[in-house]
């Protein structure tokens, strides 16, 4: 229904803003691990990293993805995490 809808639209949003939030590489690595399927070592190959700069760097950019987004959906509903 249009709660749902709204809900979607929100966390799209927010989902958004944390990923500029990342630097253009982090995100690059974010989106081809996560949106489009990629293995780690062939974001590695792709990108001219190690396979272990892969994993740390989408570990990072994971957990400030996870901050970002409670933080900016915590703020709406008043639940902020510190």
């Amino acid at each position: 229904g249009p709660e749902e809808q709204a809900a979607r639209a929100e966390l799209a949003e927010a989902l958004h803003a944390g990923l500029l939030e990342l630097t253009p590489a982090d995100r690059a690595i974010v989106l081809l691990a996560d949106v489009e399927d990629w293995t780690g070592p062939e974001i590695a190959a792709e990108l001219g990293l190690t396979a272990g700069a892969v994993r740390t760097r989408l570990s990072r950019s994971r957990a400030r993805l996870r901050d970002a987004l409670g933080t900016q959906l915590g703020a709406r509903y008043g639940t902020a995490s510190a």
